[in-house]
């Protein structure tokens, strides 16, 4: 994707902000990218400033890295708990079942 696309369906990847918000939809992945329009299990939450809300799958926000460095080493930090955080949730999980 270009620049030139990116700002058109997101805004300025400059100014975007990642305040820490990021979820696991599940296994029924309905939340949309707001940069490619597919389905994402891993939401991103980032805001413009004027504080609209924007959802970013795992594989659009490596566009950040072309485009704002600091944002991207952000997203990847939350990439990498995020995953941690769904296998211990996976983990629980089984040691819960095997309890029954």
């Amino acid at each position: 994707m270009t620049k030139k696309e990116f700002k058109r369906r997101c805004g300025d990847p400059r100014k975007l902000r990642f305040f820490g918000q990021c979820y696991d939809t599940g296994p029924n992945d309905r939340q949309r990218c707001t940069c490619c329009h597919h389905a994402i299990r891993q939401v991103f939450v980032l805001k413009t400033k004027q504080g609209a809300k924007l959802y970013f799958g795992s594989g659009c926000i490596g566009y950040f890295k072309r485009w704002n460095r600091p944002l991207a080493r952000k997203l990847k930090a939350a990439k990498i708990l995020l995953h941690i955080w769904i296998r211990a949730e996976a983990q629980a999980l089984k040691a819960r079942q095997k309890k029954t």
